[in-house]
């Protein structure tokens, strides 16, 4: 049995393709794989047969969706003897995955590179210390009629 990852930020997934193969059509799909560095998580995209702009990111509570929508149209016509035979088809589908990231990932200035087989995001990291004004030593509050401290005995 395989051993899971120390950090299931690490982890690949994979979406499920969006529609079946034909004997004339590639299977679509995306690869996820995610990396972490001291400023940054990093999550690369790979697509298969996939064009980049039917890729959706949304952001969703504290993650991500990553969704596509593929269509393809296809004509024929077979002959066979002294007949012939149209045919024209249409394949639709659609298929999305959650990536949940970790408190301390700042979606609001997430960036993505682009290129026609994979779509690398970059989510920066914060120090969930600074950006939370809860978190540290308290200040002692000021009384404004005596200019002393409050928590200063009289």
């Amino acid at each position: 049995m395989p051993v899971p990852p120390s950090n299931p930020f690490a982890a690949q997934s994979h979406a499920p393709s969006a529609q079946p193969a034909t004997s004339n059509q590639q299977a679509r799909h995306l690869s996820i794989s995610r990396r972490t560095t001291p400023d940054a998580y990093l999550v690369e995209i790979r697509l298969a047969n996939i064009n980049p702009e039917q890729v959706q990111i949304i952001p969703r509570g504290r993650g991500l969706r990553i969704a596509y929508r593929t269509r393809a149209e296809e004509y024929r016509e077979d002959r066979f003897g002294a007949g012939y035979g149209r045919g024209y088809s249409v394949m639709s589908g659609s298929a999305s995955q959650g990536l949940a990231l970790p408190p301390d990932a700042d979606v609001a200035t997430m960036s993505r590179e682009v290129t026609p087989d994979r779509i690398q995001l970059r989510i920066p990291r914060v120090d969930l210390r600074r950006s939370a004004p809860w978190f540290g030593p308290p200040v002692p509050e000021r009384n404004t009629e005596s200019g002393r401290s409050a928590a200063a005995p009289e």
